[in-house]
């Protein structure tokens, strides 16, 4: 399983050169008009994310007469090692158009095991976790303008966001500790999202969202941008970049990170 994140791009990669090199046969004698590629109502497609993460889970500090152990897990991973960290993923992505009216569902899902470095350290040493998140986004908007070559959508719905992180370690060498830390909450969102056609077979997209609308205390708010190449009338490739923020104040942890990187997807439509 360690190995899942290379067996995953391999054969995304080899059905995208596949598609690519069928179609590079057949466009010149089939013709595909505009309006064949735009008759849509659904896409949906897995994609492959080249994540890289930057997060802090601590305790807040609880006044006390006695010293406290203020226990700090501090992630930071580049794709790389998180390729050999990786246990599960599980990344979907889908879309529904219609005259006036939009729809997304977003999931990211993953688990990752490894050793942590602590600020504590000179205390505790051999910190072994592991953090197992699911991001989804639901939403539902109206389309503000549709034109041949433009598109913008406003959209709200809310996000799911669950984090599970556990540790193991010692104190001093000898005396084994562990903990485990649940994050779960609800967001309301509000979301936009632009699409140019500057060909009959690109798109090029953004989409932003930002929330909360209703607590200080929690933020999360998400960047992409993506260039989809229309293979044909049912597929769809499209390479692009994502960066999440979000951080979480409870009582009794406070989360901050950062999810960020490229990705590829490889799309249905129909």
């Amino acid at each position: 399983m360690t190995r899942l994140a290379p067996l995953v791009l391999k054969s995304l990669f080899l059905i995208i050169l596949t598609s690519v090199s069928l179609n590079g046969f057949s466009q010149d004698s089939v013709a595909v008009t505009k309006s064949e590629f735009d008759d849509w109502k659904f896409r949906l497609g897995p994609y492959f994310w080249f994540i890289n993460i930057k997060g802090s889970l601590e305790r807040p500090p609880v006044p006390s007469t006695l010293p406290e152990p203020q226990l700090t897990f501090d992630v930071d991973l580049s794709f790389r090692e998180i390729n050999n960290l990786l246990k599960f993923a599980f990344l979907l992505n889908g879309v529904y158009q219609g005259n006036k009216w939009v729809a997304s569902l977003n999931t990211t899902s993953f688990i990752l095991e490894g050793d942590a470095l602590t600020p504590k350290n000179v205390l505790l040493q051999d910190v072994n976790y592991r953090l197992s998140t699911v991001m989804s986004e639901a939403l539902a908007g109206y389309r503000v303008l549709k034109k041949p070559k433009f598109n913008i959508n406003v959209l709200a719905g809310a996000k799911l966001i669950y984090f599970n992180i556990q540790g193991e370690s010692k104190i001093g060498g000898f005396i084994p500790i562990s903990g485990n830390r649940d994050i779960l909450w609800i967001e309301p969102i509000i979301a936009a999202n632009f699409v140019y056609k500057p060909f009959k077979r690109w798109e090029i997209m953004t989409y932003v969202d930002y929330g909360p609308i209703r607590d200080q205390k929690e933020l999360t708010a998400q960047g992409l941008i993506s260039i989809n190449y229309l293979v044909n009338k049912w597929l769809y490739i499209s390479p692009g970049y994502r960066y999440w923020y979000f951080r979480t104040e409870q009582t009794e942890n406070i989360f901050n990170g950062q999810f960020y990187g490229a990705y590829i997807k490889l799309g249905f439509q129909f």
